[in-house]
C-alpha cells in the first residue's frame, strides 16, 4: 500500500515557541487518534522552532565545492512544523484524511490563521525501475528487515511489564 506524508507547513505562530493550546493538543490528539484506530498511521511528529537546533546545509554541484552551514531560525514559509505519514490506497483517500486535519479556521485555536498542508507520496522501491540493480534490491530489502527487527525490538523493550 503506498505511503503519503502529510507535511504542515510552519506559519510565524507555529515557529515561535508558543506551544498550542491544551485544546488544539486535544484536537491533534483526536486526529491522530482516528488515524491510529483505522490503522493507516506510520509516524508523526512536531518540530521545535526553527531557533532550537536547526540547521540547513547546502551541498555545492561539485566535489571540491565546501558545504555551506547556514543555523536557523529560518523564515517559517521555507520550513515544516510538522508531519504524519500514513498509509492509504492512493492519492485520493490521502486528501480524505488530509482534509479531516484540524488546521487553520477548522481548528479550535481562534487565532490560528491560514494554513498549508503539502501531501507528497514516497518513493516506493518500485518506483526506481531498472535504475535500482539486482544487488540493489537485496541490499535494501536487508536495511528494511533490519529496521523492522530493530523496531519490533524497541516496541518490546517499551511494551509495559506484565
Amino acid at each position: 500500500m503506498p505511503k503519503f506524508m502529510l507535511i504542515m507547513r510552519a506559519s510565524p505562530r507555529t515557529d515561535s515557541g508558543t506551544p498550542p493550546s491544551s485544546a488544539l493538543i486535544d484536537q491533534m490528539m483526536g486526529f491522530y487518534t482516528d488515524l491510529k484506530n483505522t490503522g493507516v498511521i506510520v509516524s508523526a511528529d512536531g518540530f521545535l522552532p526553527s531557533s532550537v537546533d536547526s540547521f540547513r546545509l547546502t551541498f555545492p554541484a561539485t566535489a571540491e565545492g565546501e558545504i555551506r552551514e547556514s543555523k536557523g531560525p529560518f523564515p517559517a514559509n521555507e520550513i515544516f512544523s510538522g508531519f504524519w505519514i500514513i498509509k492509504a490506497k492512493d492519492v485520493d483517500e490521502a486528501l480524505e484524511w488530509a482534509r479531516k486535519c484540524p488546521l487553520g479556521g477548522r481548528s479550535v485555536d481562534p487565532e490560528a490563521g491560514e494554513a498549508v498542508l503539502e501531501i507528497r507520496r514516497i518513493a516506493d522501491i518500485e518506483d526506481f525501475g531498472e535504475e535500482m540493480t539486482a544487488e540493489q534490491r537485496e541490499k535494501h530489502g536487508c536495511l528494511t528487515k533490519e529496521e523492522e527487527s530493530r523496531k519490533q525490538g524497541l516496541a518490546k523493550s517499551s511494551a509495559p511489564d506484565e
